[in-house]
């Protein structure tokens, strides 16, 4: 506050001006004390605030001096940390890698074993024998073959639809093997026998194949070979061919027992059908060809021996089934045949009582002989001419050359006009199998022929 005569700044208290000693206005004191005081407030407020600010800007300084320091702190922590961890990481790296380490070496080693256990095994197993000693010499045979390939061992050269199996054959200890395969079409095989502890070979030059049969004669089971050979089949015992037996069954088709009964059919059956009846038996038998290598080959026979059977396995209730049915067959055939036979037979009694009719004449069945009463004087003799007529129209006709162009030839009669030198008479014509005419005799009389200029008679 200031003094309003002189202008002097007056004490806050001051009644009068210490310089020119007016009386204060103590009212105006009191207005410019407010004002003053209000400023004062403003002033205190402003540097209050100012205050304020500064401590706001210092305390920040501070803060971001702390921060600063605390980031610095941190950072060093954190620097720390990220030491702390990458050390920690390199450690715990260095002890995850050990493990991975003995895991790799684990497995590595496993692996290694179990190669060397498997060459150990496969060493062991292809030196360890076949349980079944006769199996191990097979084995070892075709082994031998296969090893070297200049040894006397006979194995088929072209094995083409090859296939090998164990039989059992009477008579031997030891089941044979058979090797079969085609060739040109045809079926072969080769048979392979134990004899003195070696093995032994049959091979065939024909087609050949291997048949289990049933025999009704012999009335057994067994193995045969089947040979065909320019329409013949051949069917002998497998321990006959091991043996060296001749004995064998060889079939035609022609060869059969058949009758012509009464009605003029056939009734037949083949020689074949009266001897064997054909089994269809399981097929134990594998693919087979001669480039196995050693373990192949070994396996094979261990599953083909798995897969033989004896005999008395084979012939299980269908087998003898069928063969009682077989049987049955073939028993009613030979009963029908030997029935046909007796009609047959009936009948040519009651032709031949009979006769052959010839127009008015009869003729006999039998034999017919050069009738020589008109010729005794010349030499000849009943036997020079003969004929020999049979009920079934068949005939034999022998004539020597004294009577005239020699003939021996069976033959054929039917009844016909024969000419003689004058006309056609009543008589019999002969023919051979091709149906040419041989010769004409005419009959005049019953049990008599004639060519005119000699005859025949009836005799038995």
């Amino acid at each position: 506050m200031y003094c309003e005569q002189c202008g002097e700044k007056l004490e806050k208290d001051a009644v009068f001006c210490s310089n020119c000693g007016a009386k204060v206005n103590k009212e105006e004191i009191k207005e410019e004390t407010k004002q003053e005081t209000k400023e004062e407030i403003i002033e205190t407020k402003e540097e209050q605030e100012e205050s304020s600010e500064i401590v706001k800007e210092n305390n920040k300084r501070e803060e971001d001096s702390v921060l600063t320091e605390e980031n610095k702190e941190t950072k060093e922590e954190i620097k720390e940390d990220v030491k702390q961890n990458t050390t920690s990481k390199e450690v715990k790296n260095k002890k995850s890698k050990k493990p991975l380490i003995i895991t790799l070496i684990s497995i590595v080693g496993a692996v290694i074993l179990f190669v060397l256990g498997y060459f150990l095994y496969q060493f062991i197993d292809l030196s360890s024998p076949i349980k079944e000693d006769w199996g191990q010499k097979y084995y070892t045979y075709l082994k031998s073959a296969e090893e070297d390939k200049n040894i006397d061992i006979k194995l088929p050269e072209d094995l083409k639809n090859s296939k090998i199996g164990f039989y059992e054959i009477k008579g031997l200890n030891e089941p044979i093997m058979i090797i079969t395969y085609e060739k040109q079409n045809n079926n072969y095989m080769n048979i392979y026998y134990i004899k003195d502890n070696e093995v032994k070979v049959i091979d065939f030059n024909n087609p050949t194949s291997i048949q289990f049969l049933y025999n009704i004669e012999e009335d057994n089971y067994d193995y045969y070979t089947y040979t065909l050979n320019n329409n013949n089949e051949t069917y002998k015992k497998i321990i006959d061919e091991i043996n060296g037996s001749s004995k064998d069954y060889t079939f035609n088709d022609e060869e059969k027992d058949s009758v012509i009964d009464v009605n003029g059919n056939e009734i037949y059956i083949l020689k074949m059908d009266k001897t064997f009846i054909k089994l269809n038996t399981q097929n134990n038998t594998l693919d087979y060809n001669n480039n196995l290598k050693i373990k192949e080959l070994k396996n094979l026979i261990i599953d083909t021996i798995k897969q033989y059977e004896p005999q008395d396995k084979l012939i299980n209730d269908d087998i003898k089934n069928k063969v009682e049915e077989e049987k049955k067959t073939v028993n009613s055939k030979i009963e029908e045949i030997k029935k046909a036979e007796e009609e047959v037979e009936k009948k040519k009694e009651e032709e031949l009582k009979k006769g052959y009719q010839v127009g008015n004449a009869t003729l006999a069945y039998g034999t017919y002989k050069f009738d020589v009463s008109d010729f005794k004087d010349l030499g000849f003799k009943e036997d020079d001419e003969v004929l020999i007529l049979n009920v079934d129209k068949t005939c034999h006709y022998t004539r020597k050359s004294n009577v005239g162009q020699p003939i021996d030839t069976d033959c054929t009669f039917e009844s016909d006009d024969i000419l003689n030198s004058f006309e056609f008479q009543k008589g019999i014509s002969l023919y051979d199998k091709d149906g040419n005419l041989i010769y004409g005799f005419m009959v005049y009389q019953n049990n008599s022929l004639s060519d005119q200029w000699h005859g025949l008679k009836f005799k038995n």
